[in-house]
């Protein structure tokens, strides 16, 4: 039974279908034989609530649009409710905002009414760098974004070259008064994600703030393609300790960017997989977190290299071994019992990467206990209480 069409002039029109029989408040959209999305709604007097629980991927930035037509025009028969659209997507949040929706950062959107100043008519157009600075001020109250210096026509060659993007800006954010700005370089461009970089500033200010001088490391992050791994959307991110450089994948910036590189992730085996974060977090907010884990233990063990080792050996018994690297070499054929035991609760608990290397569990376990809204699993939870007694008194 079809509930509301739109998206005219393609080839087969988009859909809007209740669900299956016994999936109440359930809405499938379909174009012709393809399911594009799945929506759970929840209709209330002043809002018709509706949350994004599946979609296709890679999807067209145009078909997110659609979606979103059709649903405000299905919001309009039920006379002064306004639309609310709950999902930690980063391309429906994105569009969504550029449609006149709004919100704080991690919070639903809601429809603003018509003549709403949208985010897509601050983003239209030559967009200066004073624009997007204003748009990621308006997601991060209390945070002041203050736009870099230009450093000439040399510089930006040598960015290039290092960076594999043609056009970057910078801006600092200083986390908290007396304390050094981190500066953040992304991508010049129109399809910026606004949102998406919002997040990164907001996750890695409130870390920031949290650990103080442990932090000290975080001193710059770069929306770049450096490596072999970024480009090909293997990484999301990479944490470089010397340079107190935090990579991150130059694909989450824009709009573009992550059409692509959701098309490119669908074409291969994704491999040894990191572990994903529950809502309102998402993989911006879970990524930021993970290489910053990293700058920070590099401190931690700069400061002490015995308080690495005892990270390691508490997180190994909590896994029921002596040290955290058993439980990683665990998934060897002839590794003893107890650590193949503990490399399946690693696995379980954590993830299938954390699983790869000790660095990469810890970094995983922060990313986990950062972005929990629960109780996290057992060995997250005990991460946690490790790290609050090693950086308690941290001091250079």
């Amino acid at each position: 039974m079809s509930d509301e069409r739109g998206a005219p002039g393609r080839a087969e029109q988009l859909e809007l279908r209740a669900g299956p029989t016994g999936s109440d408040g359930v809405i499938e959209a379909w174009r012709g034989d393809r399911r594009i999305a799945v929506f759970a709604e929840q209709p209330t007097e002043s809002r018709s609530r509706v949350a994004l629980l599946a979609r296709e991927s890679p999807i067209d930035p145009t078909e997110v649009r659609a979606l979103l037509d059709a649903l405000l025009a299905r919001a309009a028969r039920q006379p002064g409710a306004a639309l609310e659209l709950a999902t930690s997507d980063p391309l429906f949040r994105e569009i969504a905002r550029r449609l006149g929706f709004h919100g704080p950062l991690r919070d639903p959107l809601v429809a603003g009414p018509p003549g709403t100043t949208t985010l897509q008519d601050v983003m239209s157009g030559p967009t200066g760098h004073d624009e997007i600075r204003a748009a990621l001020e308006q997601l991060l109250p209390g945070i002041s974004v203050v736009l870099g210096e230009n450093r000439g026509p040399l510089r930006a060659i040598v960015r290039r070259a290092v960076s594999g993007i043609s056009k970057t800006f910078d801006f600092n954010v200083e986390p908290a008064p007396g304390m050094a700005p981190t500066r953040f370089s992304v991508p010049n461009r129109s399809d910026l994600l606004i949102e998406s970089i919002a997040r990164c500033i907001d996750t890695t200010v409130a870390v920031r703030r949290r650990f103080g001088r442990a932090t000290r490391l975080v001193r710059r992050v770069s929306f770049d393609h450096s490596d072999f791994q970024l480009l090909h959307g293997q990484h999301a991110g990479s944490a470089d300790r010397s340079a107190g450089v935090i990579h991150f994948n130059a694909s989450f910036a824009s709009v573009a960017g992550l059409t692509a590189l959701e098309a490119a992730r669908e074409q291969r085996s994704s491999g040894a997989g990191s572990a994903g974060v529950p809502a309102p977090f998402n993989q911006i907010d879970g990524t930021m977190a993970h290489e910053a884990w990293h700058q920070i233990q590099a401190a931690l063990e700069a400061r002490r290299s015995m308080d690495g080792v005892e990270l390691r050996r508490r997180l190994g018994e909590g896994l029921g071994v002596e040290t955290l690297e058993q439980a990683v070499n665990g998934g060897r054929a002839r590794a003893p019992e107890s650590w193949k035991r503990a490399h399946t609760r690693l696995v379980e608990e954590v993830s299938a990467y954390a699983a790869t290397a000790p660095v990469e569990a810890t970094a995983e376990m922060f990313k986990l206990w950062w972005c929990s809204t629960g109780s996290p699993a057992p060995i997250v939870a005990q991460f946690g209480g490790v790290i609050r007694e090693l950086l308690a008194d941290f001091k250079d």
